[in-house]
This record gives structure tokens, sequence and C-alpha cells, in this order.
């Protein structure tokens, strides 16, 4: 119990938080959705006995959510620190090519985040419980 409630806490703040990022689209909703993801994936390490071949898969991809999600915040601050300097840093219409680069390569990232996103918090929380509370108790099982 003690674990599947943090599991499935954290799983369902992924959930909320994905559908937050992608209705403000905001880098901070974005980035605290990647922040979820990375909590989960520390439960799902956890969680590795139960079944490690279907364990490993889900981690590879909450890992790869979070990367994405990582370089998407990395340009979010790019393009902060563009926008909040003066022209020292970058002409205008320098800053304004890197921007349009940078807007481009968040779309493309963040394309890929709601692929994968959408497979990993495809689950209502009460499944998502119920069927780990299934692999434990084989687990249970396998090791008497």
């Amino acid at each position: 119990q003690a674990v599947s409630g943090g599991f499935v806490q954290t799983y369902n703040r992924g959930r909320k938080a994905v559908k937050r990022a992608f209705k403000t689209d905001s880098a901070s909703d974005f980035h605290e959705w990647r922040k979820r993801v990375k909590y989960h994936t520390h439960h799902l390490r956890l969680l590795r006995p139960l079944w490690p071949q279907v364990n490993e898969a889900w981690q590879m991809e909450s890992k790869d959510l979070a990367d994405i999600l990582g370089e998407d915040h990395d340009l979010a601050m790019l393009d902060a620190l563009l926008e909040s300097e003066d022209e020292s840093l970058a002409g205008d219409k320098t800053r304004k090519r890197l921007q349009k680069i940078i807007q481009k390569e968040q779309r493309r990232l963040r394309g890929e985040a709601w692929e994968i996103g959408q497979r990993l918090h495809a689950e209502k929380p009460k499944a998502l419980k119920k069927r780990w509370e299934r692999y434990w108790h084989a687990w249970q099982a396998s090791a008497n």
C-alpha cells in the first residue's frame, strides 16, 4: 500500500500535468510535467522486480520523455535569456532568427512529448493501481 499510494499519486499528477502543459503552452507547466515524469520514473525503479521486462520498457519511455522535456526547458531558458538581454548578446535580427528556430524546435519536441506522454499516461490511475497490484501478488507468489 505504501508503495502503490505514492506510485499512483505521482502517476495521476503526471496525467494532470500533461493536460495543463498543453492547455497553457507555458514553459513552466512543461517543466512541471517533466518533474512529475521523473518522480514516476523513480517509482518505477522501485517496482522493477515485479516484472523487469515491462518495467524497463516503461522506464526507457519515461526517461526519453523526461529528456525531451528537459531539452524543451533548456530552449525555453535560452529564449528567456535572449528576450531579457540587450543587443550585447545578439542583435535584434539575430535574436529574432534564433527565437524562430527555438520555437520550431520546441514544437517538434512537444510533438514527440505528446506521443510518448499519451502512451505513458493512457491508463486511469485506478486501473494502473489494480494492474500493478496484480503484478505485486504474482511476484509475491513466485517468491514463496
